[in-house]
Formats: C-alpha cells, structure tokens, sequence
C-alpha cells in the first residue's frame, strides 16, 4: 500500500506494535508523527524512521490534542487528510 503524502498519527509508537507500525507506515511512504508517554522511545522511533530517509516527528504526550498540533506542523499549515490514527 503507498501512503505518499498521508499523515499516519501513532501513539504508543515509542516501542513494541506502536513502533513497528511507525516504521511499516514509513516505509510505505507516510509522514509519521509517534507519540509516546515515553519522550526517548518516541525520539527513538523518529530516528529509526529518518535513517531510512522518512519523515518522523515525536510528540511526548498522553493526550490527543498535542497530536493534533503535530499534524498541524507536519502539513505546514496546508490542509490534508488524515488516513490512519492509531492508538
């Protein structure tokens, strides 16, 4: 599946199933914004993600409203359509 130019929102993406499916969007082509309670697996995350040239933005937070600013600054400030959240 190609998810070009989709934004893919992941939380719990800082390890295990929540960073495996970061990366797999990634890898598909996504921008990948991986929030996490836990700030070091997400930038951890991020940086697995952009050794592989994808773009990635980490976001430690536990509520959906910080997500949602991370989408605003991924899309820098165009709008778009959001194809998969995760939790």
């Amino acid at each position: 599946m190609d998810f070009t130019g989709e934004v893919a929102l992941v939380t719990g993406g800082g390890n295990g199933i929540g960073r495996a499916t970061s990366v797999a969007f990634a890898r598909q082509g996504a921008k990948v914004v991986v929030g996490d309670r836990d700030g070091a697996g997400a930038q951890a995350t991020v940086g697995i993600i952009r050794q592989s040239n994808g773009d990635a933005l980490a976001v430690t937070a536990d509520v959906p409203t910080a997500l949602r600013k991370s989408v605003w600054h991924l899309s820098q400030g165009r709008r778009i359509r959001v194809c998969v959240v995760m939790e």
